[in-house]
């Protein structure tokens, strides 16, 4: 169990190298970044879970706001990575870096309103079947360059959020040349 934040605002963590998160715990008991308030966890590697069974929430109040700023490449294995807060909260991962590739790899589900960003200079890779998801307030911005690797007959980039076929499940998109 992880726990960084219960009402802090502008709670910042920096994380040297990766951030790997395994847990087996399926008992309810929560690991977060934040309550309500904000907070943002700077990751200079990889952010890498592997909890069957187990869930790792960006935020679980009303206006909880949770960040991963990540340097290296995403692994979620197995496990749910969600906010649990309401409409007004929300979880970001941000792809950070100058030209940097990131691979992104999702075997578990991530749920409710998660944003994903992938700035000018950097490119993201969802691999395989993999998806970026979340739900209808979810958004995906790409000011840099997404490959998708989906070999689906329907297509890699299709509409519908959630998990199912294709690369990016979420409704909001914006790409920027």
């Amino acid at each position: 169990r992880v726990e960084f934040s219960t009402t802090g605002t502008n709670t910042v963590v920096d994380v040297a190298g990766d951030f790997i998160f395994n847990s087996t715990n399926a008992s309810g008991t929560r690991s977060l970044l934040v309550t309500t308030g904000t907070c943002v966890v700077n990751i200079a590697g990889n952010f890498s879970m592997n909890a069957p069974g187990g869930n790792l929430r960006f935020a679980t109040g009303a206006a909880g706001i949770g960040t991963l700023n990540i340097s290296g490449d995403f692994d979620l294995q197995a496990g749910t990575l969600s906010e649990s807060g309401g409409t007004t909260a929300n979880g970001n991962i941000n792809f950070i870096g100058a030209d940097v590739i990131h691979q992104f790899s999702n075997a578990g589900i991530i749920s409710n309103t998660i944003n994903y960003l992938i700035p000018a200079t950097n490119t993201l890779v969802v691999q395989n079947e993999s998806n970026v998801s979340g739900t209808t307030n979810s958004s995906l911005t790409v000011n840099g360059t997404l490959v998708v690797e989906s070999e689906n007959a329907t297509g890699a980039i299709i509409t519908g959020t959630g998990s199912g076929l294709g690369n990016v499940r979420v409704t909001n998109r914006v790409y920027n040349p």
